[in-house]
């Protein structure tokens, strides 16, 4: 074990002029592991070790950022599919009769969220079409929802 010297910094630069001792050890990481820093709500990184173990913190709001980080540099997609997401605010039950009339054909995901939002997301053959779908669906039943960037 060993204490990262730049998230070290980084935890100074974030908080100057004060004691962060208290803050160190979530830099002291296995020797040898590497950061993932795509970490929006903190700025503070997980990490990895030989190119295939992933730590991450556990909100999915900071460790889905980091997941992508390490799926795009460590297993790229030569054939990238184009995906379509939004944020239902919604919990997933509220949309389950929706849900379970989605086409097989089409990739689907859900992730619950702890303010009872859900990312919801298609990909593959006919994607787009059932995202549309979807959205309508959502806005039929009084569901709110954001689009999201992919």
């Amino acid at each position: 074990m060993e204490y990262n010297k730049d998230f070290i910094k980084e935890i100074d630069k974030k908080f100057p002029g004060v004691d962060n001792s208290k803050k160190y050890p979530l830099a002291y990481w296995p020797k040898n592991a590497k950061p993932l820093w795509n970490n929006p709500i903190n700025g503070f990184p997980g990490f990895f070790l030989d190119n295939r173990y992933f730590f991450m913190p556990g909100f999915p709001e900071m460790a889905h950022p980091m997941t992508i980080e390490a799926l795009d540099k460590f297993f790229p997609l030569k054939n990238k599919k184009k995906r379509y997401t939004l944020l239902a605010h919604a919990k997933e039950s509220e949309m389950l009769d929706i849900m379970n009339n989605i086409p097989k054909n089409v990739e689907f995901s859900t992730l619950p969220k702890l303010d009872y939002t859900s990312e919801i997301s298609f990909a593959g053959n006919g994607a787009k079409e059932v995202y549309e779908w979807f959205k309508n669906e959502l806005a039929n039943k009084n569901i709110k929802f954001e689009e999201c960037r992919d």
